[in-house]
């Protein structure tokens, strides 16, 4: 009888501090099939041997997560920590049979995936990897190139239940990929291959999410000091759910609603069912304590399944669970009333998609709300007794100054019902319509999704940059708080990010001006270090020419 393969899921950096959702949501569906899964967070095995015991915390934070997607700075850490991967992950991978090997991939974990990938098949080429994840979905243009020359098997597309699953029996019975549907891999013969698209998953029929297989000593709890620091989003005696996928709105910026299967929903029963699941089951998740945090992009997509989870919530007798984040729409439907069940469900914090204060850049952006109902929505909530977390971003295409003053205009006007802003520092990254679309938006393309600028040169990063600071400095002043956990000052983030896109545009002089003002306000990492030394040898002439300066790829 041929032999199971065994599955090996591989977080890698970077990575947040907490354990990946999907990672156990497919632990559930694999093991309840009969195969074996094994979970290696070598996210946070780093992080606690080179990022804690090394003094290098700050690599980690949210903040400055795009230096991971960077391949240079990526393999310089990885590299030095080469031997004790090997031994710790990779000779476990090598010793089994039949190893299939799933890396969930986000932009700054894909250079660390790729880097692994190498390493798994020098040392075992028979071993199957695969990629997924909504990355795939928001950047498609990611499948080709390095992905297939590094050794990746197979991408999958949208839902990854079904696919894994076929992927394994097919290992299993030495089958190849052809009519294996949702997935795209590389055929000798026909080049890059996408097998079509697999019918979205049934979410009422999926398993329980299953937490077993995380070492739950990697991450960090209520009782430990760091749960507000480096961008946690969800901490292991937390209760992590996602009762719906993809989003009903077609945001211009967001690349997530573009794989085509459009918003699907749980029910409100299913959700609670996996709510009483994991409460009873994980011994760590104690009301009073542990906090539910929805992982959905909107929580309040299907208002019928919202509505039948809050009214089972209520009648259960057993102790509540605080909902502390879930991402809400605006939407009329969003009343008093409803947000005042949702309190007595649990509910304490919305996250909402602001965005702007000016109706002409909410209709270019395809929000779907107006400044009314935002002020509503807001006001209901705030009267309901829920906080809320303001969404905002900055230099969207289109965007002119005085449409950023309205948005000033609406955080002075509304800031007693916004309890906490997020100000996107990542300052409009070209995902979605504005990545597929750049000449429709007044773009030039194939730009750098960060450091993008228009064709008439009005709109720049250092603009969008000095627009954020600017917008902090305002819900500062007026006592709003921040609710993206900047490990650092606004200010030393700016010169940071200042440093890093004049490098970008080979200004060295500028870029080591700025990082080193970053370094003065006593802030700084080993690579902002090794950035100044390069840009100094760089800046006096020592180093080679300015074709090849610090950083470049």
């Amino acid at each position: 009888m041929p032999v199971k393969p065994k599955v090996f899921f591989l977080q890698m950096p970077a990575w947040g501090r907490e354990p990946n959702l999907a990672i156990a949501q497919l632990c559930a569906v694999v093991r309840r099939e009969g195969y074996e899964a094994v979970v290696m967070d070598l996210n946070m095995e780093l992080y606690r041997r080179f990022g804690v015991a090394q003094g290098q915390r700050d690599l980690w934070a949210a903040e400055i997560d795009n230096l991971w997607r960077q391949r240079e700075f990526c393999s310089r850490i990885l590299e030095q920590n080469r031997s004790w991967i090997a031994a710790e992950f990779l000779d476990h991978i090598c010793r089994a049979d039949q190893p299939v090997v799933c890396f969930p991939v986000t932009a700054p974990s894909l250079p660390a995936s790729f880097l692994l990938t190498r390493w798994i098949k020098e040392l075992r080429p028979d071993a199957t990897v695969v990629f997924g994840g909504s990355y795939f979905t928001v950047c498609p243009e990611s499948i080709g190139g390095g992905l297939w020359e590094c050794g990746v098997d197979a991408v999958v597309s949208g839902d990854g239940e079904a696919t894994l699953l076929e992927i394994l029996a097919r290992r299993q019975e030495g089958r190849d990929w052809d009519g294996c549907r949702g997935l795209w891999f590389r055929s000798r013969e026909k080049g890059i291959v996408f097998t079509g698209e697999r019918p979205p998953v049934d979410l009422n029929a999926l398993p329980f999410a299953d937490f077993s297989g995380f070492d739950a000593s990697l991450y960090p709890t209520k009782a430990s000091s760091e749960t507000e620091r480096l961008g946690v989003v969800g901490t292991f005696d937390d209760l992590l759910l996602m009762a719906s996928r993809g989003c009903f709105r077609k945001c211009s910026f967001c690349g997530h609603w573009m794989s085509g299967k459009g918003f699907r929903s749980m029910s409100g029963r299913r959700t609670y069912e996996e709510i009483v699941h994991q409460r009873t089951v994980r011994p760590e998740i104690r009301p009073g304590d542990s906090l539910i945090k929805f992982y959905d992009l909107i929580v309040n997509g299907d208002m019928r399944a919202l509505n039948e989870l809050c009214d089972l919530l209520i009648a259960d007798p057993a102790p509540k669970l605080l909902w502390q984040e879930c991402n809400v729409a605006i939407r009329p439907e969003m009343t008093y009333e409803v947000c005042r069940k949702l309190h007595a469900a649990g509910c304490r914090q919305f996250i909402i998609g602001l965005e702007s204060g000016s109706q002409r850049m909410l209709d270019l952006m395809g929000k779907g709300q107006t400044i009314a109902q935002m002020k509503e929505v807001l006001r209901n909530a705030s009267r309901a007794g829920l906080q809320v977390r303001g969404n905002f971003m900055f230099g969207h295409p289109g965007e002119t100054e005085e449409d950023f003053q309205k948005t000033m205009e609406f955080l002075r006007e509304m800031h007693p019902h916004i309890h906490f802003i997020y100000p996107s520092y990542t300052m409009t990254h070209l995902e979605g319509r504005l990545h597929s679309e750049p000449e429709k938006w007044g773009l030039e393309p194939g730009q750098d999704a960060h450091f993008w600028r228009s064709a008439d040169g009005t709109n720049t990063y250092p603009i969008r940059l000095e627009r954020y600071q600017r917008f902090v400095r305002e819900a500062q002043a007026l006592g709003t708080g921040l609710g993206h956990c900047l490990n650092m000052p606004v200010e030393d983030l700016v010169e940071l990010k200042l440093g890093e896109y004049y490098q970008f545009t080979k200004e060295y002089d500028l870029a080591l001006a700025h990082f080193k003002r970053h370094l003065a306000a006593g802030r700084g990492n080993s690579y902002v270090l090794s950035q100044v030394r390069a840009l100094e040898l760089q800046t006096s002439g020592t180093a080679g020419g300015a074709e090849q300066g610090p950083g470049s790829k």
